[in-house]
């Protein structure tokens, strides 16, 4: 499981769902001195998922906010 030291460990369950990480997990860009390091070639559905959800929370919110500005 994911370690974070900022928070207790019976929050672990929720870092997989936080924005960074679920970007971090969809596209893992290495470092230069990593260059030579296995290389994912698939993406698991779950972080596929999750990102997709962070995305329509997003384009909602920015829907709405246009909406409330009435641009």
């Amino acid at each position: 499981m994911i370690h974070n030291p900022h928070l207790p460990d019976t929050f672990d369950w929720i870092i997989p769902f936080l924005p960074i990480y679920a970007l971090n997990q969809l596209i893992q860009v290495p470092f230069p001195k990593y260059a030579f390091r296995e290389i994912q070639d698939y993406v698991a559905i779950t972080d596929v998922m999750i990102v997709f959800g962070w995305l329509m929370i997003y384009n909602l919110l920015i829907y709405w906010v246009l909406k409330k500005r009435d641009v």
